[in-house]
């Protein structure tokens, strides 16, 4: 019941115009409930993986975009191949897409190497450059997942781990959307907002250019004596 409402909130909070910082997105602080300041956002933790072309994958790697994050694993034959289709839709639905990062953990890195990782790739058309399949110690995506909030332990059968739900992330890690990737209704929403983020973030870094622009040409002015 507590998940349901949970669910719920997300989809509501969406479509609230009340929030003018991050345009209409909330921010999501430990107890997973949606907020509508920057207060004690919840944030991604430290981590080192590896992705399917065996380059180390850090958290600098997602600073300054906008990311979506899910779990899966190539053998999946259940939530996996509608989650990694609809992904692709919104991919393709997102116009700035070197800003734009989507990071898919492996919760099997026993079988998923960067070499499979590569081949899952290659066999769905999946572009190698900003999309991150991303393979690593068990024990540091589990606790990946557990500081997002997912509840990797719904598994489809024993020992394994699934869960259908994405996260959005902001250009400074934090949680800023959580929906159920496996819903096609979902990609226009997912698009959205990742676009609206998208638009946050170049609108922050034009004023902070602009800032700069402008005290130059002061020091300039005061260091010249006029």
């Amino acid at each position: 019941m507590k998940r349901a409402f949970f669910v719920l909130l997300v989809l509501l909070s969406g479509c609230s115009n009340n929030n003018e910082i991050g345009q209409g997105l909330p921010f999501y602080s430990e107890d997973l409930v949606a907020h509508w300041s920057e207060s004690d956002p919840l944030r991604l933790p430290e981590f080192l993986l590896q992705n399917q072309q065996g380059k180390r994958i850090t958290n600098a790697d997602l600073s300054r975009r906008v990311t979506l994050v899910n779990f899966f694993f190539t053998e999946c034959q259940g939530i996996c191949p509608t989650l990694t289709a609809n992904l692709a839709k919104v991919r393709s639905g997102v116009a700035d897409t070197k800003r734009f990062l989507i990071i898919s953990h492996s919760i099997a890195p026993t079988t998923d190497t960067p070499r499979k990782l590569i081949q899952f790739a290659l066999d769905r058309d999946l572009p190698l450059e900003g999309w991150e399949l991303v393979t690593g110690p068990i024990s540091v995506i589990r606790r990946l997942a557990e500081s997002y909030g997912v509840d990797l332990n719904r598994g489809v059968s024993p020992g394994a781990l699934h869960t259908e739900h994405v996260l959005l992330l902001d250009e400074s890690l934090r949680i800023r959307g959580i929906y159920n990737g496996t819903l096609r209704t979902e990609v226009r929403h997912i698009v959205s907002d990742v676009t609206k983020l998208l638009e946050h973030t170049a609108d922050h870094e034009n004023h902070a250019v602009a800032s700069g622009t402008s005290a130059t040409s002061v020091a300039g002015r005061v260091g010249s004596g006029s």
